[in-house]
């Protein structure tokens, strides 16, 4: 607390001040420009100030807690042979989550009911804390405890990326430049270098394998073939040797660029313009020289294309370019039997609709009779441990209902599930099971149908395939719009 209270220039001139005595970057080679005045929040300041004192809190909390995991390496006698590498996956975030509109007090009693010890958070911004308070946000409500949700903006954003441009998203300096602090005491003797070779998260998977001696694979699953490793082992640069690459290649939600020697090729979104920085000299981005140099914007343009093709990186953006699925909605009964499949387009509709599921089965163990979907979204019948359950599956969060009694051998097994959400087991038409309240489905998911297994992400609580043991004769599935 108070760290911050001289403002968003005066902490970027501190941390730019520091950074220059550590040479991680130089006057030359840098500008610490100044903020717009429009980043700056000055209604709200102490508000705003709060925002990032708990966003160093929260970096002080993962740093304890990457101490006591080096403290147990050091515990076990594993601290000097284990390589640790530390970075970010980004730079600093400057996206407005929770900076909207007045933020309301906290209420004196919690409102709500407590959420499940076993309850898996789902959505981007919770709705409440598991004690029961609605999840706060907007100008006011000061963050720190648990049912506050804000993120610390544009202007605290800048000061983290000093003197970097862009955020979070981008590929510009400040989206993607973030230090990687390696320690490996038995392998890598060097103490506090600054190493200037850039690198890459994809160079972590080539660094694995090439310290573990292990072999990257070529096929998987019936001879399928692997494409290449784009990455590049770090080993070399940790020992203070070159590491040998054609280019460094990025692309983030269209935002790509491409890295040659000490130039980068970089542009905004998938039809923005490309920029050229020399960046050894210009490490801010400041200097477009791609109208000087057009030869090597062409040419790096060409090396940036080739990557994406060969590396399925096209077609940019392609949940915005998708074209619409036509969903079998109007198909409301369906029979099936073992081993049938069904794509997510054909399989039944099942969004915001009562489902009626019954099967003829032979049971001689677990497993499930019929699934639909994936982990994130679906349903499915099955027998686990002996019971027969049915589950939808929403946002990642599981309803299960189950049977009290184990069922073996020949039956007629359903589930009902109704419009109003009530949902009821039957084995040969007497009711087993059942629940006031289970979640519809609220979307049709991703992953098909499987009669007799599940083969994509488990829906219930067991392992895929979790093939039926016994027999499937046959599954009859209608759908109540």
């Amino acid at each position: 607390k108070g760290k911050y209270d001289g403002g968003y220039q005066a902490t970027r001139t501190q941390r730019y001040r520091r950074m220059l005595e550590l040479g991680l970057v130089s006057e030359q080679d840098s500008v610490n420009w100044s903020l717009p005045d429009d980043w700056k929040e000055k209604e709200y300041w102490d508000w705003d100030k709060r925002n990032m004192e708990v966003y160093a809190a929260m970096i002080d909390n993962m740093d304890q807690g990457i101490g006591r995991i080096i403290g147990a390496l050091k515990e076990t006698g594993q601290f000097d042979n284990t390589l640790i590498c530390f970075f970010q996956d980004n730079g600093g975030c400057a996206e407005g989550y929770g900076r909207g509109g007045v933020g309301q007090p906290r209420a004196e009693l919690p409102p709500l009911k407590p959420l499940a010890a076993d309850y898996l958070q789902p959505d981007m911004q919770p709705r409440q804390t598991r004690d029961g308070f609605p999840v706060r946000t907007g100008k006011g409500a000061m963050a720190g405890p648990a049912d506050t949700y804000i993120g610390y903006g544009r202007g605290w954003a800048t000061v983290s990326n000093t003197p970097f441009r862009e955020y979070k998203h981008w590929v510009h300096e400040g989206g993607i430049s973030t230090p990687l602090i390696v320690h490996w005491p038995q392998v890598v003797k060097r103490r506090g270098e600054l190493e200037t070779t850039p690198g890459h998260l994809i160079d972590l998977m080539a660094t694995a394998v090439d310290v573990s001696g292990a072999t990257y694979p070529v096929t998987y699953h019936n001879d399928q073939k692997i494409k290449p490793m784009e990455g590049k082992s770090l080993l070399p640069a940790f020992l203070g040797k070159e590491v040998e690459r054609e280019a460094i290649y990025w692309e983030h939600e269209g935002n790509r660029a491409v890295r040659v020697g000490d130039y980068k090729l970089v542009a905004k979104g998938a039809k923005g313009a490309w920029e050229l920085y020399h960046i050894a000299q210009d490490r801010s981005e400041q200097q477009d020289l791609s109208q000087q140099q057009p030869e090597r914007v062409k040419r790096m343009a060409a090396m940036w294309l080739a990557y994406a093709e060969r590396a399925n990186v096209l077609p940019l953006n392609p949940r915005r370019n998708q074209q619409k699925v036509n969903f079998n909605k109007k198909q409301k009964k369906f029979a099936f039997k073992a081993g049938d499949q069904s794509s997510r387009e054909r399989a039944p509709y099942v969004a915001k609709r009562g489902l009626t599921v019954s099967a003829r089965v032979d049971a001689e163990g677990d497993g499930a009779i019929i699934a639909q979907g994936g982990v994130a979204h679906g349903w499915a019948l099955y027998l686990r441990d002996g019971k027969l359950h049915f589950v939808t599956t929403v946002n990642g969060q599981r309803h299960v209902v189950r049977s009290a009694d184990a069922v073996r051998g020949e039956h007629v097994v359903s589930a009902v599930l109704s419009k109003d959400a009530t949902v009821e087991l039957r084995v040969d038409g007497k009711v087993v099971g059942s629940a006031a309240k289970i979640a519809l489905l609220t979307e049709q998911p991703l992953d098909g149908l499987q009669v007799g297994c599940d083969l994509n992400g488990n829906v219930g609580d067991y392992a895929v395939p979790f093939r039926f043991q016994g027999k499937v004769a046959e599954v009859n599935v209608v759908v109540t719009p």
